[in-house]
This record gives structure tokens, C-alpha cells and sequence, in this order.
């Protein structure tokens, strides 16, 4: 019974090493405009000739995202070809079974994970504090459409590996700053840490 629950909690977290493993990778993969998913210089604008960036490379720390993960188009999409499913080998008739008494067990699922829009998405390596954090939501309250109309983006979670987990934490989960003032960004957007930005 162990066996069978580790088989069904690697299951469960596949899709998140598929998904986080590509946003991790997002600063080289290319997304639907040919630049890397996170670029200093995507084309915007009627004759795409404004570059707009949606990461902050200059610091030396471990990166982190800011996503806007509540629109029906997500910055990361995972597409589900079919579902996992445990199959067990047990039965009488089958060779393995019959001739060495093995019984054999797995899980099979087929699905994928691809860059949906780079404007829903912004990264840094820079140091994760509040000037940083809002300078990051306000870069990307700001992104326009084509036509130069605010698009909309609402950031909704901050993904960090377990190394920012105590910076986050300071950031949006202390209700008060050193001094007593009211922390702005308590509880402003959702925490996720995740190992697989490891």
C-alpha cells in the first residue's frame, strides 16, 4: 500500500515538475512571438516596434514570478491528453505473472505544458522586498495591447523556490512592517513555493 500511494503522489506532482520546470526555463524558450518567454525586448505596438520587457536579470539572486494566473488563457498551460491511471499487472494469465510471480504496477498519463501569454508573467532575480515586488506589479498592471490599451493584468501569485520562502513570507504575510505601519502588500497576491525552481 505505500508503493502504490508514493506511485499515485508522483503522479500528482508530474504535472507541477512539467510547469514549473518550464517556467524555470522560461528566460531561454522561445513563446508565440520568437523572443524567450521572459525578454527584455518583446515587440509590441501596430508595427511591433516598441520592445516591452517582462524580466528583471540585473540582480544575483534566485529568481522569482509574478504571474497573473486568474484569466481563462493562463501564462502557463498545461494540456491534459489523457489522465493518469494506475494499471496493475496481476493476472494469471499474463507471462510475467505466471512464470516468475511478478506482479507489476504503474502509472500512465499523457500531457504537456506549454507558454500561454508573456504579459501574464514577469521574472527577477533581484532581491525579494516590497520595492521590488511593487515594481514589479506595477510593470505589469502597465502592459498595453497592440492598439496601446491597458490589457488588464492583475497580478494573483508569487512563485518562489524554498530559497525565497522567508523573503516572500516578510512581504505578503506580515500583516505589520518594522515601525507598526500597515504592510500594503499583506496578503496582496497568492504564495507559492515550489522545489522544482530548485
Amino acid at each position: 500500500m505505500p508503493l502504490m500511494q508514493e506511485l499515485g503522489f508522483s503522479a500528482k506532482r508530474h504535472p507541477d515538475q512539467l510547469v514549473f520546470r518550464l517556467l524555470a526555463r522560461g528566460r531561454t524558450d522561445k513563446c508565440y512571438d520568437g523572443k524567450p518567454f521572459f525578454a527584455t525586448n518583446h515587440p509590441v505596438g501596430r508595427n511591433k516596434k516598441t520592445d516591452t520587457s517582462n524580466v528583471d536579470s540585473d540582480g544575483s539572486g534566485a529568481y522569482w514570478y509574478l504571474l497573473d494566473a486568474m484569466r481563462a488563457i493562463k501564462p502557463l498551460i498545461l494540456q491534459e491528453r489523457r489522465p493518469y491511471e494506475l494499471t496493475t499487472l496481476m493476472d494469471l494469465h499474463d507471462e510475467g505473472v505466471f512464470m516468475r510471480d511478478e506482479y507489476r504496477y504503474g502509472v500512465n498519463g499523457r500531457c504537456n505544458a506549454g507558454f500561454g501569454f508573456w504579459q501574464q508573467a514577469y521574472a527577477s532575480n533581484q532581491t525579494l522586498d516590497a520595492a521590488n515586488f511593487n515594481a514589479a506589479m506595477e510593470t505589469m498592471v502597465s502592459f498595453k495591447s497592440d492598439a496601446g490599451n491597458p490589457l488588464g493584468i492583475m497580478p494573483s501569485i508569487l512563485v518562489v523556490p524554498p530559497s525565497l520562502r522567508s523573503e516572500a513570507k516578510e512581504v505578503l504575510q506580515k500583516e505589520y512592517v518594522s515601525g507598526g505601519e500597515s504592510n500594503i502588500n499583506y496578503q496582496a497576491v497568492d504564495l507559492l513555493i515550489t522545489n522544482w525552481l530548485s
